[in-house]
């Protein structure tokens, strides 16, 4: 089993009806500073959810190169769907799926923004089809908790943040020829104007020191010339190398327990 795309439509049938789950990689096109590319968002899931084929049988689909972007169309280049558009889009993947015998999708999200809109999909469809069964995780995010040792959690650094460490590494390691890391730069987060609210992360901010996160839309012109949030400058192949590893690593056996669902 493997990439979808790579198959005969009598390849697919033989493989559908083998195939237990399938991963869906959601990414975006949109900005991700000056030293990546707009594809990033798009390149990193499917490129993982590839190798995770070497290690568990999985049929992939291609990846859904457009998001929820909205938040970076003041930067050129960007593209963005309406989040109703991207809820839609992943219904009819789901649907067609279904009918060709697949009722475990492990979506593998490459853009942030992306996920409410999924969940509303992964709601809707379950809500018709009561057999299906919705895993969704942003890859990034997993691959930073997977790997802590490798990242400085230090204030402002935001190894997770938007174009930043985590994201470059994987990029390096993929597509090295696509980054330019003279260009690389860090953006440390500030407050909302003269207000004590202070922005956490693109999609969220602090009021003073109340442990409470408050979610939030924003434009990311306000905080970032640039489009970086956190620090890109300390990236590195070898760090995406051991980010990719422990991510397949973990998909690979995610998928093992799955199939005995």
């Amino acid at each position: 089993m493997g990439l979808l795309q790579d198959l005969s439509w009598e390849e697919a049938q033989k493989e559908l009806k083998e195939a237990d789950v399938a991963i869906i990689p959601v990414g975006s096109t949109e900005q991700h500073g000056r030293h990546m590319p707009l594809g990033a968002d798009t390149y990193a899931p499917f490129e993982i959810a590839k190798r995770t084929t070497e290690k568990e049988k999985v049929i992939v689909v291609p990846a859904i190169p457009f998001g929820i972007s909205h938040c970076h169309m003041s930067f050129p280049g960007t593209i963005t769907l309406k989040c109703e558009t991207l809820s839609h889009v992943m219904t009819d993947i789901f649907e067609s799926l279904y009918k060709h015998g697949i009722k475990k999708f492990i979506i593998l999200n490459g853009h942030g923004h992306n996920g409410p809109s999924i969940q509303t999909a992964m709601d809707e469809f379950k809500a018709k089809a009561g057999d299906a069964l919705f895993l969704l995780f942003a890859w990034w995010v997993a691959g930073f908790k997977l790997t802590p040792k490798l990242w400085s959690t230090a204030k402002g650094d935001l190894p997770d943040g938007h174009a930043a460490e985590v994201e470059t590494s994987v990029m390096l390691s993929i597509k090295p020829n696509l980054v330019n890391m003279s260009k690389a730069d860090k953006v440390i987060l500030g407050a909302l104007g003269k207000t004590d609210i202070r922005f956490s992360k693109s999609t969220s901010m602090n009021f003073k020191d109340y442990p409470i996160e408050i979610t939030t839309i924003s434009d990311f012109k306000q905080f970032s010339q640039s489009g970086v949030v956190g620090s890109a400058i300390g990236a590195t192949k070898e760090k995406g190398d051991q980010v990719i590893e422990r991510v397949t690593d973990f998909l690979a056996e995610l998928i093992r327990d799955l199939k005995k669902a």
